[in-house]
């Protein structure tokens, strides 16, 4: 088996960030110098990514586990069992199918990655001249929380904007930063709405942290430096 065969293998679990460190560096000094993988972790990027933006997930019906243990729990005859077994495995195989179903984090992730491309200056978005009166609207919103603002004075980043997000239910808030001519967008909620989460997609750069009982969600599409300079900024910030 070439070092090709081995890297590809490995390609779906470095994508989905399942590797462990030793083998994700293993992937990466690889694609660094093989045309054809890196091509292939481009496109598996890419499907993944589609995947988590596009995908649409249906809730099991609640009966469900019910049927299938009535419908698998019968005696089966020595002589079927080669059908009955074909029987089950397709019977687990729609339970599963139905089983699945995006979790908190994910939907997160899909809200950052489709909510990138808006265009901030849209009447979507508030617009204002400092941190003042984007904290009033927010309190004005009779939010669970009120999220840390920075970029005024003395900060490189910028607020260029700020909405609420459905989610779930529930709302989070929606902050626009602007570095060096790049937006950082961060989504702002209590930490037991959804987890934490670090993806890198098709130049694409999701982290997340958590301060006072808030998590903060944040993508760009410039350097994942951009966010972790903003989360050095936030963090501790009263």
């Amino acid at each position: 088996m070439t070092t090709c065969d081995i890297v590809r293998r490995s390609i779906d679990a470095y994508v989905d960030l399942e590797l462990r460190p030793s083998d994700r560096k293993h992937v990466e000094d690889h694609i660094a110098t093989c045309e054809s993988c890196r091509k292939m972790l481009d496109s598996r990027r890419h499907l993944s990514l589609a995947v988590k933006c596009s995908a649409v997930y249906l809730p099991a019906p609640s009966n469900i586990g019910i049927n299938l243990r009535r419908k698998t729990s019968a005696p089966l005859r020595r002589i079927a069992w080669i059908g009955s077994g074909f029987a089950f495995a397709a019977c687990a195989a729609a339970f599963t199918v139905w089983k699945i179903s995006a979790s908190p984090t994910d939907k997160i992730v899909s809200t950052l990655v489709r909510d990138l491309g808006s265009n901030v200056s849209d009447s979507s978005w508030i617009h204002a001249p400092n941190a003042v009166v984007y904290k009033k609207y927010f309190k004005s919103q009779s939010l669970r929380f009120c999220p840390k603002l920075r970029g005024f004075g003395e900060s490189d980043f910028k607020m260029v904007g700020v909405r609420l997000e459905p989610f779930e239910g529930q709302r989070l808030a929606a902050i626009v930063y602007r570095h060096n001519d790049q937006l950082v967008k961060l989504l702002v909620g209590p930490s037991d709405i959804a987890g934490l989460v670090a993806k890198d997609m098709n130049g694409i750069h999701i982290r997340a942290w958590n301060d006072c009982g808030l998590n903060y969600w944040a993508v760009t599409k410039s350097d994942a430096l951009e966010i972790e300079s903003l989360r050095e900024e936030l963090v501790g910030r009263q």
